[in-house]
C-alpha cells in the first residue's frame, strides 16, 4: 500500500547522500588547491623576490661607513625600515592571495 512512499525516501536519501558526497568533494578539492597555491606562492617570492632583496639590502648595509650605520642604528632607523618593508610585503601578499581568492569564487 506504501510502496510508493518507500521508493521515494529510498531514492531520496541515496540522491541526498550523492548530492552531498560530490559537494564535499569539490570544497575539499577547493580548498587543496587554495592550499598548495598559497604554499607554492609562498615559496616562490621567497625564492625570487625576498632572497635577492634581503642580499641587496645587505649588500647595501656592509658598504655603509661604520660610523654612519652606528647612527643609524642607535636611532632605530634601520629597525624602522625592516619593519616597514615587512610591511609592503605583507600587504602585497595578502593582496595577490585576496585577488585568487576573489578570482576563484
Amino acid at each position: 500500500m506504501f510502496e510508493w512512499a518507500k521508493s521515494f525516501a529510498d531514492n531520496f536519501f541515496a540522491n541526498s547522500a550523492d548530492a552531498i558526497h560530490k559537494l564535499v568533494k569539490l570544497k575539499a578539492a577547493i580548498w587543496l588547491g587554495r592550499i598548495l597555491s598559497a604554499v607554492g606562492l609562498g615559496f616562490a617570492a621567497q625564492h625570487f623576490i625576498y632572497n635577492p632583496l634581503i642580499e641587496y639590502a645587505q649588500n647595501a648595509w656592509s658598504s655603509i661607513p661604520a660610523s654612519i650605520a652606528n647612527w643609524v642604528h642607535a636611532f632605530g632607523i634601520d629597525s624602522a625600515v625592516s619593519i616597514i618593508l615587512s610591511a609592503y610585503g605583507i600587504r602585497g601578499a595578502e593582496r595577490i592571495f585576496i585577488q585568487r581568492r576573489n578570482q576563484s569564487q
